[in-house]
């Protein structure tokens, strides 16, 4: 196996990188967009958060009354503190309300986009 695995790398078909004294094997591909997330992440974590120009709970409260939906307390905190920096990382199991922010309608899919929006306070789709 380890003389494949050198092969590889030596053709090219894989790459390697070492972190922290660990050796990891990735395609070429997937190596590539790993690099690039890494530096977008960078490049967002370092991006100033924007001013605050509305009061975040009452457009909430707002949006979850046209919904007809109610964010769970740590949903509200998360939309919050995301308004609040340059980049939040919401991470959690499946069922934990990452994606789905209220049951879905009887096609399966929620009956309403998901509550997104870009750096620039536009909608867009989740």
């Amino acid at each position: 196996m380890h003389d494949i695995l050198k092969e590889a790398i030596e053709v090219g078909q894989l790459c390697t990188a070492d972190f922290q004294g660990t050796v990891y094997v990735y395609t070429p591909e997937a190596y590539e967009e790993e690099n690039y997330i890494a530096q977008r992440i960078q490049e967002m974590a370092a991006m100033k958060p924007l001013p605050m120009k509305t009061h975040v709970q009452l457009f909430l409260d707002r949006w979850q009354d046209s919904c007809h939906f109610e964010l769970a307390d740590k949903q509200s905190e998360a939309v919050e503190k995301s308004l609040g920096s340059g980049m939040t990382v919401i991470t959690g199991g499946p069922g934990t309300g990452k994606t789905d922010h209220h049951p879905p309608g009887r096609t399966g899919r929620a009956a309403h986009p998901p509550l997104c929006a870009d750096r620039a306070g536009r909608q867009t789709p989740g």
